[in-house]
């Protein structure tokens, strides 16, 4: 009887746990299409960099990813306002993960090598948002390019 409820409350914990992890992974997914829409296209390399990402972030198996990928499409065509936005993904990514945050949506924007001056207007804003700073940002994006020029 005891290990009854003891595999109930488990069970519960766990479903939470999942929501809870979820729920994150939309609003990180909606970001991520935000911010390839910035040039007003998103490029299929942007759609693939945005899958990898979110399966290595949040070790999404290629169901649940679908699933994810088609709630953060509908939320960011309905959330006009960053500050809503990036209030919400604050509540789900700690404050020592945004840095890293920083470097996926830099990955993001430079998958079609092409960076606008709206894209960088917006990774200011967001990082200011975020609570991070403009140093930051640039770090993350050097930090992103120093990765990638090796390979």
């Amino acid at each position: 009887m005891f290990n009854s409820l003891l595999s109930i409350f488990k069970s519960k914990e766990s479903r939470e746990t999942s929501l809870f992890l979820n729920e994150a992974a939309i609003e990180v997914a909606c970001i991520f299409i935000r911010v390839g829409k910035l040039d007003n296209h998103l490029a299929a390399i942007e759609k693939e960099k945005i899958k990898v990402l979110l399966i290595k972030r949040f070790d999404l198996d290629k169901d649940i990813l679908v699933s994810i990928l088609t709630k953060a499409e509908e939320m960011e065509i309905s959330i006009n306002d960053n500050v809503q936005l990036t209030k919400r993904i604050k509540q789900h990514i700690n404050f020592e993960e945004r840095f890293d945050l920083l470097k996926d949506i830099w990955e993001i924007i430079l998958a079609d090598k092409i960076k606008t001056d709206e894209e960088d207007s917006y990774m200011r804003l967001l990082c200011n948002l975020l609570g991070l700073s403009d140093k930051d940002n640039a770090l993350a994006r050097n930090e992103f390019l120093k990765a990638h020029e090796k390979k």
